[in-house]
């Protein structure tokens, strides 16, 4: 039984801003997801879930900039709660295009709202700039109040490049002063700039954050930050760490409505791996990720931090050409932040801040069918605590 499924839909190419790192490509889906693909995208995402016995789907409205087409997110949500049992909904988005009226659309569905924000406006407007090149942060500041009291808590997507590592610190801080409840980072494994220094610098901020972050959780900061609260549990990711949920759980659908493992590989015609109209391929399960989902990869043997990081699919694939190879830019900056994280949580753990054991037991929790423990947090990230930890979760989680 798989306990939830993700699916982004890719609802359009269309962005009204040009970030540095954008992930789009000249090959990437230039149109928008027609009313009728998006119908058979729901009828075929439905078939699936209920064939995999899905408790929950979660359905993510995504594209360069899925609010440019904020009429194909009304209708998509009204037919998928006709169609899909305990579905959910996100949203992945750049904050530009949102207002009052809008941000109460997402919230009467429960919607977790996922909002790129690099930090202040000098560094905001450089990297995510108009698509004439003018400012964005300040398109984004009318509703940055109203982003920060929604619920479920926004989670703040950080966007770390080579270049702006150096800044961590400052960039991170400034996000959580702005009221923020949910800080998440993603280091960019596109930038062809990382190099020891950037790592090194990336590694000094991490480190200085952390030690910020358990003194405010102490403190009773209102700040979490999954990716350090999470390492409490063990393992971090799905899968016990070993690879990521690209063709398991995690799907995408473009606007032609082809099927790819996640939306990280939308516009990559050669991994397609179906079409909402004609079916998959091969059986997801049959495909060359899941098969080495539960190994770990050659260049992972031996290292401490295996058990807790997951590797990307499509990073590995970009870097080294294989999954089952590992891409260093993810490695070097995933040590870092693991290392961090476990530095945050011992100082929290030593302290026995009742702040930080009451958000660990904020945490929801169901049972997989091989005794492992799944947990998500109102940021919808998702935790694998393995069998054999299970036992010091309900002591410790009565």
């Amino acid at each position: 039984m798989t306990m939830r499924q993700i699916w982004a839909l890719y609802l359009t190419g269309d962005c009204n801003l040009s970030c540095a790192y954008c992930y789009y490509r000249p090959e990437s889906p230039q149109g928008t997801m027609s009313a009728e693909t998006a119908a058979r995208s729901l009828d075929f995402i439905a078939a699936h879930a209920a064939s995999r016995g899905a408790r929950s789907t979660d359905i993510g409205f995504f594209g360069r900039e899925p609010l440019t087409r904020f009429d194909l997110i009304e209708s998509v949500a009204a037919d998928a709660k006709r169609k899909i049992p305990a579905v959910t909904f996100s949203l992945n988005t750049n904050g530009t295009l949102l207002d009052p009226a809008r941000l109460d659309f997402f919230r009467g569905l429960g919607a977790r709202i996922s909002l790129s924000l690099d930090g202040p406006p000098d560094h905001h407007d450089t990297v995510r700039p108009t698509k004439n090149g003018g400012p964005s942060y300040g398109l984004v500041e009318p509703m940055i109040c109203g982003l920060a009291a929604y619920e479920p808590a926004v989670y703040v997507r950080m966007t770390v490049t080579a270049a702006s590592a150096r800044h961590f610190f400052d960039n991170a801080t400034y996000i959580a002063d702005l009221g923020f409840k949910k800080l998440g980072f993603a280091f960019d494994l596109t930038d062809p700039h990382w190099d020891q220094p950037a790592f090194s610098a990336a590694r000094r901020e991490l480190e200085r954050f952390a030690d910020w972050y358990s003194a405010g959780v102490a403190a009773g900061r209102g700040l979490a930050v999954p990716a350090f609260d999470s390492l409490a549990r063990g393992r971090h990711v799905p899968d016990a760490g070993l690879f990521c949920g690209a063709a398991s759980h995690l799907f995408a659908v473009d606007c032609d409505g082809k099927i790819y493992p996640c939306w990280r590989f939308v516009g990559s015609a050669a991994d397609a791996i179906g079409d909402v109209v004609t079916g998959w391929k091969a059986p997801p399960d049959s495909h060359a990720f899941n098969s080495v989902r539960q190994s770990l990869a050659p260049d992972c043997a031996g290292c401490p931090h295996a058990g807790y990081c997951g590797r990307c699919a499509w990073a590995s694939i970009r870097h080294t050409g294989s999954h089952e190879r590992v891409s260093r830019v993810q490695c070097e900056t995933a040590r870092a932040a693991i290392d961090a994280g476990i530095r945050a949580c011992e100082s929290m753990a030593a302290s026995q801040s009742p702040n930080f054991i009451a958000r660990l037991s904020s945490m929801d929790a169901e049972q997989t069918l091989d005794g492992s423990l799944m947990l998500s947090d109102e940021s919808g990230c998702v935790y694998s605590l393995p069998p054999e930890e299970l036992e010091r979760y309900r002591v410790s989680h009565p």
